[in-house]
């Protein structure tokens, strides 16, 4: 069996001594990392606060009475409530500067014959830009009567051809096709 003399006492004492910085310098980063990380962490709590505070001082809004006025569309029957629910996303729509495409209605199913409400599902193909489907989908969810989005299918339109100088500043068109559906109350007979 080799035994590793070392030649030198200086020698192991050097590499002692350098193994020793190692560790020291090692230990210094990792310190410093954690103190880094719990800075960052600090920051991220006070901003938080900060930003808690700001809604807090923020004015706030009277809570809405519950009432049924207005939860439901308007219209004596299905008919009345379906075009005034189509009336009313296609307002909407244009509104926000988008293109209507197609928009049609769902026939009534024939298992909501003896429900109190019944629903009435719209269906809407358009063009809008990104901001102009956020304000539809916001006013759609938000408005009274209510109407809910089903679903909603959004993909990206094609260049069609040549630069247009209004393309650029409109952003991106999207084709957007969504299903809503709100509810009716029949009248008494």
């Amino acid at each position: 069996m080799t035994k590793l003399v070392p030649s030198n006492r200086a020698a192991w004492s050097l590499v002692t001594l350098a193994i020793l910085l190692l560790v020291i310098v090692g230990g210094l980063l990792i310190a410093k990392s954690f103190a880094d990380a719990a800075t960052v962490e600090a920051d991220a709590k006070a901003d938080m606060a900060e930003s808690l505070r700001k809604r807090l001082a923020l004015p706030s809004r009277p809570a809405s009475p519950v009432s049924e006025e207005n939860e439901f569309l308007e219209g004596g029957n299905y008919a009345l409530a379906a075009n005034a629910l189509q009336q009313r996303i296609v307002g909407i729509i244009e509104a926000a500067g988008g293109t209507l495409v197609t928009v049609g209605i769902d026939p009534p199913s024939s298992d909501d014959n003896n429900a109190p409400g019944r629903r009435i599902v719209v269906q809407v193909v358009s063009e809008l830009s990104n901001d102009a489907l956020q304000e539809v989908l916001y006013q759609i969810e938000t408005e009274r009567p209510f109407v809910m989005v089903d679903t909603l299918n959004v993909r990206r339109l094609q260049d069609r051809g040549g630069a247009d100088a209004n393309a650029a500043t409109q952003g991106t068109r999207l084709a957007v096709d969504f299903r809503a559906y709100g509810y009716f109350r029949r009248t008494a007979r």
